[in-house]
Parts: C-alpha cells; sequence; structure tokens
C-alpha cells in the first residue's frame, strides 16, 4: 500500500495562504544591505530563479510578485522565503512542474543570498569564484539521486506529506508492482496524478527508480510525540487487532523484527498514520483491490475505528516501544 505521486494542492498553493509555523527572526536591513567582501551576491543574481520558476503564479494568482524587490520584501523579512522554498522545499508545490524543474543548486543560491541578508545590490569583488564542491551525503541524504528518482523526491522522500508514502528502504519488487500497477490503471491514485505521472516511464526506468528507493536506508527520525498524539487506547487496540488478524504473516513483524515476508508486500511500520487509515478503508471498501483480493478479505470486516487503531499501531510503533530493539527499520515520522 504505498506510491503515489503527489499532486498540486488545492490548484497552487500559496506563500501567504497558512501561518508561518514558528517563529522566524528577520534579515537585517534587507533592503539597504549590501553584500559582504567578497560575496558578489545580489538580487541581480536570484531574480532568474524567481522568474524561472515563480512569476507563472505569482503575483497573477497571489502576492507577493518575486520580480520586485520592493514588492516581495516582508515574505523575506517574515521568513517565509526562507521556510518554504528551503527549509520545506514546499514551494514551488510539490507535483507541480515548477517543482520538478527547479534544481538544488537554485535553492541554494537563494540560500546563500539570504543568509548574506538578502543584499539588494551586490558588492563587487576580484575575489575568485568559489571551487565547487561535491553534494554533502550528510546534508542532503539524496544527492546521489538518478535523474529519473530526483523527481518522486519532493513528494515521497523523507519529508513525504501526511497522505503520500515515503519510499526510503521500501521493498524493490513492491515498488515496481505498484508502478505497474499505476500505469496499467489496476490502482487508481485520489486523483490520478499519480497514473498520469508514471505512464511515461520505460521499464529501465522502473527499474532504476525502485532499486534506487529500496537501497536507501529506512527514514530514521528520532522524535517523541507530544502527548497528545500518543493514542496509547487505539494503540493497545491496534496491536491486538494486528496480532488476531496475524498482519505480520505478510508485513514487517515490529514485534519480532526483520523484512515481509515476501519481496512483493511492504513494509508499513513507520509510514504515516494517515496513508495507513485512507489505504485500509480504501482495501475495505473494496476501491483498491491491486493485490489478488488479500486485503479486501483482511480487512472487510474490521469497523472505521478497527482500521484507525491498525494505522495508529504501525504508524506509532517506536513512539510507545521505546525499550525495542532497533532492527534498523524505520523509525516514526513526524506526520500524523
Amino acid at each position: 500500500m504505498i506510491l503515489r505521486k503527489a499532486f498540486v494542492i488545492f490548484s497552487i498553493a500559496l506563500w501567504g495562504c497558512s501561518p508561518p509555523e514558528g517563529p522566524h527572526r528577520p534579515l537585517s536591513s534587507p533592503s539597504t544591505q549590501e553584500s559582504p567582501s567578497g560575496s558578489g551576491l545580489g538580487f541581480a543574481d536570484v531574480r532568474p530563479v524567481f522568474e524561472k520558476h515563480c512569476s507563472s503564479c505569482h503575483p497573477s494568482v497571489a502576492g507577493p510578485n518575486w520580480l520586485n524587490y520592493d514588492n516581495a520584501i516582508a515574505k523575506i523579512q517574515d521568513g517565509s522565503l526562507k521556510r518554504r522554498l528551503i527549509d520545506e522545499k514546499s514551494m514551488p508545490p510539490p507535483g507541480s512542474p515548477q517543482a520538478m524543474a527547479i534544481s538544488e543548486e537554485e535553492r541554494q543560491l537563494v540560500a546563500r543570498w539570504l543568509a548574506l541578508g538578502a543584499p539588494r545590490i551586490a558588492e563587487k569583488t576580484s575575489s575568485p569564484p568559489p571551487t565547487p564542491t561535491q553534494p554533502d551525503p550528510i546534508s542532503d541524504p539524496y544527492a546521489d539521486a538518478p535523474v529519473i528518482a530526483k523527481s518522486c523526491l519532493s513528494c515521497h522522500g523523507s519529508g513525504a506529506g501526511k497522505n503520500i508514502p515515503h519510499l526510503d528502504g521500501q521493498q524493490r519488487v513492491y515498488l515496481q508492482k505498484q508502478i505497474h500497477n499505476f500505469q496499467y490503471y489496476e490502482r487508481v491514485s485520489a486523483d490520478g496524478q499519480m497514473n498520469q505521472q508514471v505512464q511515461s516511464l520505460s521499464e529501465s526506468d522502473i527499474q532504476e527508480v525502485s532499486k534506487y528507493f529500496s537501497e536507501l536506508p529506512h527514514f530514521k527520525n528520532k522524535i517523541s510525540l507530544p502527548d497528545n498524539l500518543k493514542d496509547l487506547k487505539n494503540y493497545e487496540r491496534g496491536k491486538q487487532i494486528a496480532k488476531t488478524k496475524n498482519c505480520s504473516a505478510c508485513h514487517h513483524s515490529p514485534d519480532m523484527g526483520g523484512n515481509p515476508s515476501s519481496p512483493i508486500f511492504p513494509i508499513i511500520t513507520g509510514q504515516a498514520k494517515i496513508y495507513l487509515r485512507t489505504q485500509l478503508s480504501l482495501f475495505a471498501r473494496g476501491i483498491r483491490g491491486n493485490d489478488s483480493g488479500i486485503m479486501q478479505s483482511m480487512v472487510k470486516d474490521l469497523t472505521n475505528d478497527d482500521l484507525n487503531a491498525l494505522a495508529v499501531y504501525y504508524s506509532q510503533f517506536y513512539v510507545h516501544e521505546e525499550g525495542v530493539k532497533n532492527t534498523g527499520l524505520a523509525n516514526p515520522i513526524n506526520r500524523d
């Protein structure tokens, strides 16, 4: 139950449509500040990035006008630009053509400019350009991703959304099968976006993408959920249901460690609760059936509360079972 390409959220996700998630330190006097000696970066250096990837929606759909320094300065000062473009990579909207086109080098160019205080005018410098460096695999775990996989990462990487599966370390054969199923419409995403996205993939593309993700280490963001998200009652209920239904016969068993019994079954421990609950519901209602009906028969007699409890159990296992030996599989992701 795992692969789907992200879709363009509510037409185009707007810069000002949601409040910043947490405090952001304003940049110091960006409208007048110049670059430090030797930096050589000004608004003219980053403007082409905005023109190429932002101007199709801003300001025609919503402000600001990123081609006008004075108009965009408010979003620079309150930290929105850094948060959305650099930290979250939520702009351009994941899954959009702009998101697929923008390169990490372009994002880092803007990041360097912001780190200098977002100067309007670059100070002239005779210093030689910096020596190119290899991508840092620690700061960017996907630095060596093949080109064909890069377009998947903005949605399915370690920062996958609430109803989008992360693919790091997933079973290779399972990934291949899901891509084929999406191609042949044997599995249909909610908006059809995934079906459209994979139509152009060749068999060698599918093999390369599946191999790349399967060889990545499982996402290991070690977090502690707030008490109000530690749903112990549903966790224990889901644990009992999983035992009764013998889910570990096919899927990874958190209690015993190890991988699924067959490479065609997915690892589900650590996936987002909403994603798991959605897929379980699709199986229970007979909407999803690209596994020869196995999951439909397993969950058809479960109530909505049962399905929710199962999703809580698998998504929060490592949060509750702190004393469990680390099996090297996915730790929970901080997304409900």
